[in-house]
């Protein structure tokens, strides 16, 4: 069983939010990132042992393992939780989450810490031993670089995924009353940098032509027309 002190517990829970804080501000420094989160998911893991499982007696590298495989289990927990919000799944609602789940542990362990009789009986306390040779720990180690990679690759798959190539236009009502003007736009959703020309035709007299309309991806182009009868629309980019 470990014993924390008060101020021990409340360092760590500073230390969490300043995590927090850190990565909900993007910081793009290489490792840094990665370093963050692999503190929070061994954060949640170590405070829910602490909690929950602290009258365990157990060696260090019991202790260790155990926190590494709680805090991969609520870290996957979480966003299968957080995907059925209506926020859903990101990086803020999952360090909130997460950050939530590391301070509420660290409230009970406290708590519990306080309320924990100085002498407890050595039958009371269960001892767990973890007896591994040379070549189990091997495999270990594989299966949790495997585990490791195959959650990146994922998830760079998931956010690099190709994404489909298209231009928007679309033809608005003015909103000022009586107005004879319609709004038109044009946005470039085709990942290259494109030149549109949008002809505006009311039955067979062209109103207005816009030849030389560029854009860049994901920009955004706007302009008005002005019809001077119920008009009919027919546009080409």
């Amino acid at each position: 069983m470990l014993t924390r002190k008060p101020i021990q517990l409340l360092i760590l829970m500073l230390i969490t939010l300043l995590t927090a804080a850190l990565i909900l501000l993007d910081i793009n420094i290489a490792f840094v990132r990665p370093l963050l989160i692999l503190f929070l998911i061994l954060a949640v893991g170590y405070t829910t042992l602490l909690a929950w499982a602290n009258h365990l007696a157990l060696r260090t590298d019991v202790r260790v393992l155990m926190t590494i495989i709680i805090g991969i289990t609520l870290v996957i927990v979480s966003g299968f939780i957080l995907n059925f919000t209506a926020e859903g799944l990101g990086t803020r609602s999952w360090t909130f989450f997460i950050t939530g789940i590391i301070s509420f542990n660290s409230v009970v362990a406290l708590l519990r810490n306080q309320s924990t009789p100085i002498y407890v009986s050595q039958t009371s306390i269960q001892s767990w031993k973890l007896g591994l040779h040379l070549r189990q720990v091997v495999l270990l180690v594989l299966a949790v670089v495997i585990t490791g990679a195959s959650i990146v690759i994922a998830r760079n798959g998931a956010i690099n995924q190709s994404r489909a190539q298209f231009s928007q236009l679309w033809m608005l009502a003015n909103a000022e009353a009586n107005s004879t003007y319609v709004d038109l736009g044009v946005k470039n959703e085709e990942q290259q940098v494109l030149m549109y020309r949008l002809v505006v035709v009311q039955g067979t007299t062209v109103i207005q032509e816009f030849p030389n309309i560029s854009l860049a991806p994901n920009e955004i182009w706007q302009g008005k027309v002005n019809f001077k009868r119920p008009y009919l629309y027919n546009g080409t980019c």
